[in-house]
């Protein structure tokens, strides 16, 4: 924002900062708005992940060796995906 206040156009910044002009546009209007504070990272829309570090943290066996962790992770998706498959399963015979 402070380029732009010192008159820089947004098509400058655009090319500088390797966005696209019409985020340029949107980020002054925003602060234009509410200040710094429209700015800010807000949540990400949808549902909450499954597993997050606290999840993780807890689980039985963790480590922080990136292979047993990466270990881990491949466990819990196999894990999801043979519920996920059970699911669909039982779907499919109420169904029928």
């Amino acid at each position: 924002m402070q380029r732009v206040k010192e008159g820089e156009s947004p098509e400058a910044i655009s090319d500088l900062l390797g966005f696209h002009q019409s985020c340029i546009y949107r980020w002054i209007a925003q602060y234009r708005e509410g200040g710094y504070e429209a700015l800010k990272k807000k949540p990400a829309a949808g549902r909450e992940p499954e597993l997050n570090g606290e999840k993780l943290l807890a689980w039985p066996g963790y480590t922080d060796d990136v292979f047993s962790v990466l270990k881990n992770l491949c466990h819990f998706a196999r894990q999801q995906a043979e519920q996920l498959e059970q699911d669909a399963r039982m779907v499919t015979k109420v169904q029928l």
